[in-house]
């Protein structure tokens, strides 16, 4: 048989391919499509960068204002590809679009990104792009074609050198390098004095950047996107990634604390309480800042809210002897606490506008639905009519957010289901737990 004779299927892809082997005829077509969408390039672009941008910062703006004009004249499929993502990513409105046609355009895009990163092509804009599909599958409750799809990105961002720390130079002047060190070292104390909750130096294990070489001079501040927040106590400038950043670190800290296995019987108590002091104390200088505009703090806050949530729930819910009963009547108190601070927040508004909603992070709506559980679980019932409208309330909530990450919608069934399976088996907590021993009038 000749190889030659192939089938018709095989013909039209390979012909297909044959066309979107040009570089420039591919980003035509890709720009074709975003054009189709009858949506203005720079309406969406600054959509973007209002929004996830604020707490998402991987695309400097100057490369996409810069280059816009590129799309009508030919652009190059790595810079057509990352406009199509960010106009798919700021599309998300099931207010205004089905399901379906966000579908369709999501694939659309899917197929598009494939088609560049198949010539073997790498470039900064294909990473960004990788990230921004991989955001946009997580939060539309899709995790593990997300985590399919950042795998990617992340070996190219590897080999385009972006684990490498970054720095600043600063005008050393005539100072030695070992009297730079020092002052380094004077200053990373003084900060760490100040700043308790400050992230500690990666480890040789962790995932940032480790080079015992990296320059990092204080004084310039940190120069992040979003707006500049200044705090009264201590003179660093936190702006919205920063506040996000840190948060997640919490929350990070807390996860591998719950799934560590320490040898000392009271150690991990003693770790859960340091955690929860110095969370604590962050989200206290979030509460304190006096700003007219609150948006770049409510998710920060909310986010430690869940790592809050988190330890709470594990000193209630691991019965190895690591908590003493003591421990559990405190976090049932804890866990109460948080999850009034949460209802709080939603019902003064904070969490509920339409700003908030288009800047939420993804992560931000765990912290509403392990509210709703936890208030389903352990929540105080002696009310029963306050507590089925706290949880309500909460329930509500997540629904608002579903209407821009399906995400929340997976979080909305989950805890409706955890509502309905403890309605129907617990009819009151027995004598001997904690939730009932610690409950009464004040304790909400």
């Amino acid at each position: 048989m000749s190889t030659r004779q192939v089938s018709p299927d095989f013909q039209s892809v390979f012909s297909m391919l044959q066309i979107c082997d040009d570089d420039e005829n591919l980003g035509r077509q890709i720009g074709a499509v975003i054009a189709n969408t009858g949506a203005d390039v720079g309406i969406f672009c600054s959509t973007y960068f209002n929004t996830l941008h604020e707490w998402f910062p991987i695309i400097p703006s100057r490369d996409i204002y810069d280059r816009i004009a590129t799309l009508s004249t030919g652009p190059s499929p790595d810079f057509a590809i990352l406009i199509l993502c960010l106009h798919l990513i700021t599309k998300i409105d099931r207010t205004n679009c089905d399901c379906q046609t966000m579908m369709h355009f999501y694939l659309t895009a899917k197929r598009f990104y494939s088609l560049v990163t198949s010539s073997g092509r790498i470039s900064k804009e294909i990473v960004q792009s990788g990230i921004i599909l991989a955001l946009y599958e997580y939060g539309n409750a899709m995790p593990d074609t997300a985590y399919v799809t950042v795998a990617g990105p992340a070996r190219m961002a590897l080999l385009l050198g972006y684990d490498k720390t970054v720095y600043e130079e600063g005008d050393a002047g005539n100072v030695s390098d070992v009297e730079a060190e020092e002052q380094r070292v004077m200053r990373m104390d003084h900060m760490e004095r100040k700043l308790p909750f400050i992230t500690p130096s990666p480890s040789l294990c962790s995932l940032l950047p480790s080079t015992s070489g990296a320059k990092i001079n204080l004084g310039v501040g940190l120069k992040l996107p979003g707006n500049p927040f200044q705090n009264s106590g201590p003179e660093t400038r936190l702006k919205t990634f920063a506040l996000v950043a840190q948060s997640i670190y919490f929350l990070d800290r807390v996860i591998e604390h719950i799934n560590t296995t320490y040898e000392e019987v009271n150690r991990k108590s003693e770790l859960t309480a340091q955690l929860d002091e110095g969370i604590r104390a962050f989200c206290m200088t979030l509460l304190e800042e006096k700003h007219y505009d609150r948006t770049g703090h409510c998710w920060p806050h909310a986010t430690c809210l869940s790592a809050l949530l988190f330890l709470s729930r594990d000193a209630l819910e691991v019965r190895d002897g690591t908590y003493k009963y003591e421990d559990s009547c405190r976090a049932i108190l804890s866990l109460r606490s948080i999850i009034r601070i949460t209802l709080e927040g939603v019902r003064s508004g904070s969490y509920t506008t339409q700003t908030a909603v288009e800047l939420v992070p993804i992560w931000g709506l765990h912290c509403l639905y392990l509210a709703a559980t936890s208030h389903t679980e352990f929540g105080d019932k002696t009310n029963e009519k306050e507590w089925e409208e706290d949880l309500e309330c909460l329930h509500q909530t997540l629904s608002w957010y579903k209407t821009k990450w399906m995400l929340a919608g997976s979080y909305l069934d989950c805890a409706k289901m955890a509502t309905r399976i403890i309605k129907d088996i617990d009819t009151g907590y027995p004598n001997g737990h904690p939730s009932g021993l610690c409950s009464g009038s004040g304790l909400r």
